[in-house]
């Protein structure tokens, strides 16, 4: 069975490089390159876009103001929105499409295509490790963001990081109370924690007389004595500064809130070897509220620091 898996594995590498991959450089050359732009293509991860969306204004500068073309899917155009000065254009492509140009530069045949083009730039920070994160979390300092900053956009350290722009929110009294607690207990790539954890924040700040809600979509279960909220990013990023505090697994919508006036504290998994390279307080570093938390073996500590933090917060 492993060898069958092992045979699998090398045949599709060597179909996608041999067949798929000239053709994608094909669709590519026919279908989106253009003369006077420069394509900017982002993977799907929230944290991905956010901090490439906030350099492309340096990375405009660099390339000397050539016109910025942002290609996206309609999943993501209303994060891209939330940048409306840092490109000059957007695309919406099918899903099909935008694994395209990351199937390119997902090999290293295809990056150096793609260079010698020199009219785009693909962002997916995975793969520009030969061995995924697994290598960048050997360097202690390494994190993400600056992975994309001069990793990828080849900035220099001065380059300004350009914060998304939020839409006016109406005052109303219960914005102003404040009294509205976010739990964001799932992540696309990180396994869930202990319920527990969440229910003991439910039961022990209702009491004190908080509103709790949950930020679900599709199918996610709500946290037993919460609310769902099913905002999309751009609307849930408008009411941000409406809660008192935002608790859940490190994830991309805790990206997305780091740019809010909110308290969040962010829970890693006991077995994640990478809290340091998706360090949430350097998404942000201006917001002071930003607390960490990397889960122990240990459930009844956990829950014991937790709301520790928690009590200091709110």
């Amino acid at each position: 069975m492993h060898l069958l898996k092992f045979l699998l594995y090398w045949i599709k590498i060597i179909l996608e490089q041999v067949i798929v991959l000239p053709i994608a450089f094909l669709i590519y050359i026919l279908c989106f390159r253009k003369r006077g732009r420069y394509n900017i293509v982002i993977c799907e991860h929230i944290g991905d876009m956010l901090f490439t969306l906030g350099y492309l204004n340096a990375f405009g500068k660099e390339k000397n103001s050539i016109p910025l073309h942002v290609i996206t899917t309609k999943k993501w155009l209303e994060l891209v929105t939330l940048y409306p000065n840092a490109y000059d254009s957007i695309q919406v492509v099918k899903h099909w499409q935008l694994k395209v140009f990351l199937l390119l530069d997902h090999y290293q045949v295809g990056q150096v295509l793609l260079k010698k083009c020199n009219d785009i730039t693909v962002v997916d920070p995975g793969n520009n490790f030969t061995q995924g994160y697994e290598f960048a979390r050997r360097f202690p300092e390494a994190n993400l963001k600056d992975c994309i900053k001069y990793g990828i956009l080849h900035l220099d350290s001065d380059a300004e990081f350009e914060t998304p722009v939020k839409d006016i929110l109406t005052n109303n009294r219960e914005n102003e109370t404040k009294k509205r607690i976010l739990l964001c207990p799932y992540a696309s790539v990180t396994n869930e924690i202990d319920k527990s954890i969440y229910e003991m924040i439910v039961k022990e700040y209702t009491a004190k007389g908080y509103q709790l809600f949950t930020n679900v979509t599709g199918n996610q279960s709500v946290i037993e004595g919460t609310e769902p909220i099913t905002s999309s990013l751009r609307e849930l990023y408008t009411i941000g500064d409406s809660f008192a505090c935002v608790i859940g697994l490190r994830s991309g919508i805790l990206d997305l809130l780091s740019f809010c006036k909110c308290p969040i504290v962010a829970i890693y998994p006991y077995a994640n070897p990478l809290v340091a390279f998706f360090n949430l307080k350097k998404t942000n570093p201006k917001n002071k509220q930003i607390f960490q938390y990397r889960l122990t073996e240990d459930l009844g500590k956990d829950q014991i620091e937790i709301m520790t933090i928690l009590n200091e917060l709110i």
